[in-house]
């Protein structure tokens, strides 16, 4: 198999090409060595001014999350934006943003404009949803992440632990997609517990959804906005989806390309960047597609329901049809 180390050992974001089920298992499991011995072991120090349990902390111990994230793009020029902040988001800030302008107020305004846009959805999705759901009112943080994967903009963003989940998502197309089955897909992989030490924290300890952090960015307070830089979270299990996709989540304030530039700046200092990029040409799209589907991954296991089930029916029916996957 390729060895890809001078590709990952940049001082950039790599991107990738692989065109194989087997390079992709490979390419990830190089980059997660790289990324392990750049973290390195705990360094136990034995002498008589400290204790037994204590350790000279150079790079942090290692654990913390030991598995990357990842996240399945199905066209490769997509950003690392939640859908709140992206740009044409017909449901997002540019819509809101032309109708302040047009009514004369100050366009510039970005964090009125989330926190308009935001706590209307919330309010109207929590007022309809609390029938269907065990979530307490006042657990926003739950409620944003049953909006993110049931559809809603907001300003999460989807991870999950899985590489299969992420490249399902990555080269399985709808149905009625024809348009994109031609364009380029990728897989993003990311380094969350240097992302979690850009926030002060250490590498051992990733924030969950109840933790003060996670509600200080979640409401725009003064920590949130001075940061640049999104934070990983852990969710609670509140939604059958996002237990299947092994869901994690990046949670970003009003900065766009946060993400992205967070990984630039990692990547140009330490010469080991958090952040790769994996593309896959469309060509390679159904074969990858077909591996997954004998692996057992596909629309029926990762996103569970009625609605998935038949989905999965119909695929199966077309296969001799179309040669769909």
């Amino acid at each position: 198999m390729e060895d890809y180390q001078d590709k990952i050992n940049i001082s950039s974001i790599p991107e990738i090409e692989i065109k194989s089920l087997p390079e992709y298992i490979n390419l990830i499991c190089q980059i997660a060595r790289v990324w392990r011995n750049y973290i390195g072991p705990i360094d136990y120090v034995d002498n008589e001014t400290e204790t037994d349990d204590s350790y000279h902390d150079v790079r942090e111990p290692f654990p913390g999350e030991l598995i990357p994230w990842f996240r399945g793009n199905r066209l490769s020029k997509y950003n690392l934006e939640p859908a709140l902040l992206r740009e044409n988001n017909t449901l997002g800030m540019e819509r809101y943003l032309a109708g302040m302008e047009n009514n004369g107020n100050d366009k510039t305004n970005v964090l009125s404009v989330i926190k308009s846009i935001e706590g209307y959805m919330m309010r109207r999705f929590i007022t309809a949803g609390l029938p269907h759901t065990n979530v307490k009112h006042q657990e926003t943080m739950q409620w944003m992440m049953l909006m993110q994967h049931n559809g809603l903009p907001t300003r999460l963003l989807d991870w999950t632990k899985s590489s299969l989940v992420a490249l399902h998502f990555a080269v399985t197309k709808k149905m009625d997609d024809e348009e994109n089955k031609s364009k380029h897909c990728s897989v993003w992989m990311l380094d969350p517990r240097r992302l979690q030490e850009s926030h002060g924290e250490g590498r051992r300890k990733i924030y969950t959804d109840v933790d003060n952090k996670v509600k200080a960015y979640l409401s725009l307070e003064k920590d949130s906005i001075s940061s640049k830089v999104p934070i990983p979270v852990i969710p609670s299990h509140v939604h059958d989806r996002i237990i299947a996709q092994q869901s994690r989540f990046t949670l970003h304030n009003h900065v766009r390309n946060s993400l992205h530039n967070f990984g630039s700046q990692v990547a140009e200092e330490s010469g080991c960047p958090p952040l790769v990029k994996i593309l896959i040409p469309s060509e390679f799209k159904d074969d990858f597609g077909k591996g997954l589907r004998l692996m057992g991954v596909s629309v029926q296991e990762v996103i569970p329901g009625l609605d998935s089930i038949a989905e999965e029916i119909r695929r199966r029916m077309l296969l001799s049809v179309k040669g769909m996957y």
